[in-house]
């Protein structure tokens, strides 16, 4: 069975609640008597829509309507103002705090449930919408995490052959001279200092290669 939308009603006076509770009677409606009580119900109930009356004592619409939007647990609940006021420059306020509409009071019931119906289809939207990105982003993310691994072998299998190519001279080298002098060892023969030292130069060389091509590497 699918849950029933729940909407808050902020009313400071009690008949206009249950008219609209009246009106409303196939949702979840919770009442609130003071911009208070409703700040206090919207940040511990999952509340889907507010029906906020301007002109209430203490704390009147705006202020509630301003405080809910700068709270991160209920900046995201729809609102709709419904006041006796039908005020151009009020309307235009309560945009600009972030309500969703406006109806003026006395208040046509099909008007008032068509206005709610509208936005609660918009935030279930919106809802699904934030979780199919929420769901695209972790499978882009896992997709961009298995690319770079296969990037990252890629790249690394490339360096290797590189540095393993570039390696080989100087190695060849050392290969060549060490076995050259070994044959010659074995076969008995002299090998002079001039010889020696030339082995040596080029031993170093090879050597100093072969570093630097590991100092690039790393």
């Amino acid at each position: 069975m699918q849950k029933k939308s729940s909407i808050l009603i902020v009313d400071d006076t009690e008949l206009n609640i249950d008219i609209l509770m009246g009106i409303l009677k196939k949702y979840d409606v919770i009442p609130a008597l003071s911009g208070e009580d409703a700040l206090q119900i919207a940040q511990e109930e999952n509340i889907d829509l507010i029906l906020l009356d301007i002109l209430m004592p203490e704390m009147d619409g705006y202020e509630v309507c301003k405080r809910l939007k700068a709270d991160d647990r209920t900046k995201d609940i729809p609102v709709i103002f419904i006041t006796v006021k039908n005020m151009e420059q009020d309307i235009i306020k309560g945009y600009e705090l972030g309500i969703v509409d406006y109806v003026a009071k006395p208040f046509n019931p099909v008007e008032l449930l068509g206005r709610v119906e509208t936005h609660l289809k918009l935030k279930s939207c919106q809802f699904n919408l934030e979780q199919q990105i929420q769901e695209l982003n972790k499978k882009n993310q896992l997709e961009i995490r298995q690319l770079c691994r296969s990037s990252g072998e890629i790249v690394n299998k490339d360096i290797l052959l590189h540095y393993n190519s570039n390696l080989k001279s100087p190695i060849s080298k050392l290969h060549a001279i060490n076995e050259h002098t070994m044959k010659r060892i074995q076969r008995g023969e002299v090998i002079s200092n001039e010889e020696l030292i030339n082995n040596c130069e080029k031993t170093e060389q090879s050597l100093q290669e072969i570093s630097q091509i590991i100092s690039n590497f790393l």
